[in-house]
């Protein structure tokens, strides 16, 4: 069986010839002591490469400015615009190399969330004809996974910041599930848009996996697990 055939039979839940076997490949450029290690997986190991699918939605109109901070960093502010009006996060930036860190999420109030929500679906467009590449290119080595982002629980999450999030999910718990369902549509039309265009069946998400949205006929329905399984079912937020 091939590596891209074990693969493909891990999504779709398949029987296998043997557990398929991935690391991931974001080992540091240049510190070479890594190099036997990344030469035995690409050897050894079945293989993936991610193409991203979220590349085709128009971006929205969004401003950046910096202003001075501290001596280690600098401010970064970004303003969105939106029809119900602006929207506004903060960063700080470090002058040293060192890691960032987040100051202020776009979504703070439930007034923020209607701004946001005023905001058309994106419009999908753009050439996929790179995925047909990046999957010939692969062969028989692996497989091509096409990386959608965050899953709509986890965008919201970025949205908000988690202290945000934890706590409208008890106050304005509508809200969410409305933010949480225009999210999920976009990545069904992205979905859609792809697979019309060629694009392979693998997708891949990321976000907080004890969160996942549920879709119900009267729209979603946020839905966390306990972190260890036997701990107990999982419950409706």
């Amino acid at each position: 069986m091939t590596s891209r055939e074990r693969l493909r039979r891990c999504y779709f839940n398949e029987e296998l010839d043997r557990p398929g076997v991935y690391s991931r490949t974001g080992f540091p450029t240049s510190d070479p002591s890594y190099d036997r290690l990344k030469a035995y997986l690409q050897a050894h190991a079945d293989l993936k490469r991610s193409w991203s699918g979220r590349a085709f939605e128009t971006p929205y109109p969004v401003e950046h400015r910096t202003e001075s901070y501290s001596e280690d960093f600098a401010r970064r502010i970004t303003t969105l615009r939106t029809p119900a009006g602006d929207l506004q996060s903060t960063a700080l930036a470090s002058l040293k190399g060192q890691p960032g860190l987040h100051e202020t999420f776009l979504l703070k109030t439930r007034e923020d969330v209607e701004k946001y929500l005023s905001l058309p679906p994106p419009e999908l467009r753009g050439d996929t004809s790179t995925f047909l590449a990046a999957d010939w290119e692969m062969g028989d080595r692996g497989i091509v996974e096409v990386g959608l982002g965050f899953n709509p629980a986890g965008f919201v999450a970025e949205l908000c910041g988690s202290e945000t999030f934890a706590v409208m999910s008890l106050t304005d718990r509508d809200a969410l599930h409305a933010l949480c369902h225009r999210q999920m549509t976009i990545l069904m039309n992205t979905v859609n848009f792809l697979l019309s265009h060629g694009v392979g069946r693998l997708p891949g998400t990321a976000g907080p996996w004890w969160i996942t949205v549920a879709a119900t006929e009267d729209g979603v329905r946020l839905r966390a697990a306990p972190l260890d399984p036997r701990e107990g079912a999982a419950f409706d937020l």
